[in-house]
């Protein structure tokens, strides 16, 4: 079994679509059917459906791709051990949840690349979710996610300590309690982990706005809280990195509810190369 052969599967079980996977991967379109075929006969059994629109997996073939991910982890991750050295170098793939993006990250960043300009280092912006997902799937190297996780493939040490407020324009009338939110429009992004928290005091309550609107980024939040569209619940970090702040009053909840924990999470028993633990130091001797 060819490891290139493992390559185009794993591929085409991405792309769905030979001619796709032979574009992707710089092949005519023979070769990669070829190669299928190869595979499938030297497995005795057929990986994929063909149809006008493409292919799909068989359930054979969904059994064989785990194994072709498992393979081709094992193969990154010695190609790292052996290449790496004591001076971090190569690529290196992080995540981090908007926030920490925004305000957190970028000085630790900027340090990290000054002190260590030979590792490609890249940012995935997305949600704690997502974030877990893309490690413990071998997407990322390691994440700044809402903690704690307390997965049992993960390692996470606790990084950053934040407090969640409310926030709205200071013109409007002001939030003594969360029963004043009764006739706010709440702003909020989807699948915030912080907003799911709020709704869930707001619920215990009884209490519910009268209206909610979803916007995509925490930039468009705070633009529209500013200009008196309603109330949300962001970190106080990211409401004082906002150069209009001074506009927008914090309303405070209740201290045992109000503490966020940012963690850095990374996936156990792997390979950690320099440039990881290197990145590791920095952010404990910094925060």
């Amino acid at each position: 079994m060819d490891i290139k052969d493992l390559i185009i599967f794993k591929t085409l079980a991405t792309e769905l679509n030979i001619t796709k996977t032979a574009k992707k991967l710089h092949y005519v379109q023979s070769n990669v059917t070829s190669r299928i075929k190869k595979l499938e006969s030297e497995l005795g059994s057929d990986l994929i459906y063909r149809h006008a629109r493409g292919v799909r997996l068989t359930p054979k073939g969904k059994i064989f791709l785990q194994y072709t991910d498992k393979i081709l982890h094992l193969m990154n991750e010695a190609k790292k051990t052996i290449r790496d050295s004591e001076v971090p170098l190569g690529p290196l793939n992080i995540g981090a949840n908007e926030t920490n993006a925004l305000v957190k990250l970028p000085h630790i960043l900027a340090a990290y690349t000054n002190s260590f300009p030979k590792v490609d280092l890249s940012l995935h912006v997305g949600t704690t979710k997502d974030l877990i997902h893309l490690v413990l799937h071998h997407k990322l190297d390691g994440a700044f996610v809402v903690g704690p996780v307390n997965h049992p493939d993960l390692l996470e040490i606790a990084v950053f300590e934040d407090e969640l407020v409310i926030i709205a324009h200071n013109k409007q009338p002001p939030i003594r309690s969360l029963k004043d939110m009764n006739k706010r429009t709440l702003l909020a992004r989807p699948n915030c982990i912080h907003q799911k928290r709020l709704e869930q005091w707001l619920q215990d309550e009884g209490i519910y706005p009268e209206k909610r609107m979803e916007l995509s980024t925490l930039e468009s939040i705070i633009g529209c809280v500013q200009a008196g569209l309603g109330a949300a619940i962001l970190t106080r970090s990211l409401v004082e990195n906002d150069p209009k702040h001074h506009d927008l009053s914090c309303y405070k909840l209740p201290k045992n509810d109000s503490k966020v924990i940012t963690v850095f999470i990374r996936r156990k028993n792997v390979y950690e190369s320099a440039a990881l633990i290197k990145l590791i130091d920095l952010v404990n001797v910094i925060t």
